[in-house]
């Protein structure tokens, strides 16, 4: 059975306060990073970092640049840049991330780090205002059986008009990645405007791996889905996912094998599944959750944000990490005045939220 904790606000600020990503430290404490920038910022995304150690009290302690996924080291967290530029070289890319180091006690401490991509079969292109050429594909790394990393990102190669969705492998921790495989190509998507992007990745009851994937935006939507059962070297045709999209999934496997999908727009979900095969799933509304516990300032004027009102009420990406084996943290915003940004018809302020889903018996 499914239990939620009622939310807690991480902090609110007026201007731009969104996009969360929620990242776990040693400890038990985690760090939200949230972005302060407008959506349209090539190259100059910089976020809030949040510390908090039992995910209900944040302290701000500053600037860092814009960060999605992350890897756990030895001596502290890495985590990947969102964006990343070209070299000489066109088939390689490079960007800065964060490294994090915390000791029991101390608040945590970091430095900027250079993470490289390189291998792509052609020349990469630029894709967000002519500048970045490539953009993480999701918050999730996933190890493979022989102790390298797998993780997504997406762009476009020189010809595309679509994105591409990369699946890449590091095998030093995540400071370097090399192309392994393209798991989707919009190129062959007709329906489709953008190709696909955003993306999770998770291991299977079979061993096999699950990608799921935004491929557009907007009412009826779906994710995409492929799958590869040679760690990541080939993937299965893309399976569209009926019922559940449209952007920014996020995937969680707990210790019993339950798999939980969150994401959205119109509206934002989470949505379980006990078959271990990401076969079956059960909805649940996370925007009827936080009304029925939030101040009435915090709440959603629609149980379907993002569904066309003016000014958005949230651009209903989630964040979503384990934080214990049957329980995962959930991270997700409510703006005031859509992506103009705070204050507005909706509020003074931008605020951002995480809630605790947790699997019982």
């Amino acid at each position: 059975m499914l239990q939620l904790d009622p939310p807690s606000l991480i902090g609110r600020h007026s201007g731009h306060f969104w996009f969360p990503i929620i990242h776990p430290l040693m400890h038990g404490c985690q760090i939200c990073l949230v972005a302060k920038v407008p959506d349209v910022d090539s190259g100059l995304w910089r976020s809030r970092l949040l510390f908090s150690r039992d995910s209900k009290d944040w302290q701000d302690l500053g600037e860092v640049p814009t960060s999605l996924a992350s890897c756990m080291r030895d001596d502290g967290l890495l985590v990947l840049p969102y964006e990343f530029w070209p070299g000489t070289n066109r088939r390689c890319a490079s960007g800065r991330g964060i490294y994090l180091k915390m000791t029991k006690g101390k608040m945590p401490t970091w430095d900027e780090q250079q993470i490289t991509v390189a291998g792509f079969p052609h020349n990469i292109a630029p894709h967000l205002e002519g500048k970045t050429f490539l953009a993480d594909g999701g918050d999730a790394v996933l190890p493979l059986a022989d102790g390298a990393l797998l993780h997504t990102y997406y762009g476009r190669l020189e010809g595309d008009r679509k994105y591409r969705l990369f699946a890449v492998v590091s095998d030093d921790g995540g400071l370097s990645w090399h192309y392994r495989a393209t798991i989707a190509d919009g190129q062959t998507m007709r329906a489709v405007r953008e190709g696909p992007s955003e993306a999770a990745t998770v291991r299977l009851d079979d061993g096999s791996l699950l990608c799921i994937y935004r491929v557009d935006s907007g009412a009826g939507i779906p994710f995409g889905r492929s799958i590869s059962m040679d760690e990541g070297r080939t993937w299965k045709r893309l399976r569209p996912m009926y019922g559940k999209g449209s952007v920014k999934p996020q995937l969680a496997r707990l210790a019993d094998g339950t798999i939980l999908l969150s994401g959205g727009r119109p509206g934002i979900y989470l949505w379980v599944c006990t078959d271990g095969m990401g076969r079956r799933w059960r909805r649940h509304d996370l925007v009827a959750h936080h009304n029925h516990s939030a101040s009435k300032e915090d709440q959603y004027l629609t149980l379907t944000p993002g569904g066309g009102e003016a000014p958005a009420l949230s651009t209903c990406y989630t964040s979503m990490q384990p934080i214990g084996p049957d329980a995962v943290l959930i991270a997700y915003e409510r703006l005031g005045n859509g992506w103009g940004g705070s204050p507005g018809l909706h509020g003074a302020t931008d605020a951002v939220f995480c809630l605790r889903a947790r699997m019982s018996d």
